[in-house]
């Protein structure tokens, strides 16, 4: 079945509305190519997955992520957007290869939304070999080894905190292991605020007042090319 959608602007006044014509469009398609480190390649390009989701996700309401198929010589193409801005993003890498961007006009739309209405071809998905992340140990305030925290991973630009959806790549968390190691890989590269927090106070980190009250005492990093950070995080208390 083909996915049509419709938006018409609507003026209500005192008297009822009758006739209104709704005309229906079919729904649009993003389409590109996969390249890595700046070049085609064959190979296991199937195993991306590359989603596409409005930048509301998350909202109640809000429509699903649609996943992008990916043919054998790594042109994507996800169809059925109803007009709106959306994310471009890769939940899933090749193994050995780690998502970088989903580049359109220079603009990054892992990163900024970009309004579709008709048909938006030509972005590229690009992948590099050089890892980045961060990884380390989580103490209790007392010094002792901490199995149940949450280690959280935001960016140090305030503007960027409201723009959270499942597969934000900027805004990250791992749960800590029993030995209190935790890992969160394939950062992109930039400023970070990095802290670990009780578990059960963890809910609604993702929300700006959050963290702004976690960034005061947040360990701050910067992730350049092919950085691998390793960090000893004290636990925090979130809710003071």
């Amino acid at each position: 079945r083909t996915f049509h959608w419709a938006e018409v602007p609507v003026t209500v006044g005192r008297e009822d509305l009758d006739r209104l014509h709704v005309p229906l469009r079919p729904g649009a398609t993003v389409s590109g190519s996969l390249l890595f480190d700046g070049r085609p390649t064959g190979g296991r390009v199937q195993q991306a997955r590359i989603v596409v989701e409005r930048a509301n996700a998350g909202i109640p309401g809000s429509d699903p992520a649609i996943f992008a198929s990916i043919d054998d010589v790594g042109q994507f193409t996800a169809t059925g957007l109803a007009a709106g801005f959306y994310f471009v993003r890769v939940t899933d890498s090749p193994v050995g290869w780690m998502f970088t961007g989903a580049i359109y006009n220079g603009r990054d739309l892992s990163e900024y939304p970009v309004e579709v209405r008709d048909d938006l071809a030509g972005i590229s998905i690009e992948f590099t070999n050089r890892w980045t992340g961060v990884r380390g140990i989580v103490t209790t305030p007392s010094g002792q080894i901490d199995s149940g925290a949450l280690v959280l991973l935001f960016p140090t630009d305030p503007g960027r905190w409201r723009t959270y959806t499942p597969s934000a790549r900027r805004m990250r968390s791992a749960r800590v292991g029993d030995n209190g190691e935790f890992s969160i890989g394939s950062v992109p590269v930039g400023d970070y605020y990095l802290t670990a927090v009780p578990d059960e106070d963890a809910a609604d980190w993702q929300d700006p007042a959050m963290l702004d009250a976690l960034a005061r005492a947040a360990t701050r990093l910067t992730i350049n090319d092919g950085d691998q950070k390793t960090v000893t995080l004290r636990r925090k208390d979130s809710r003071r």
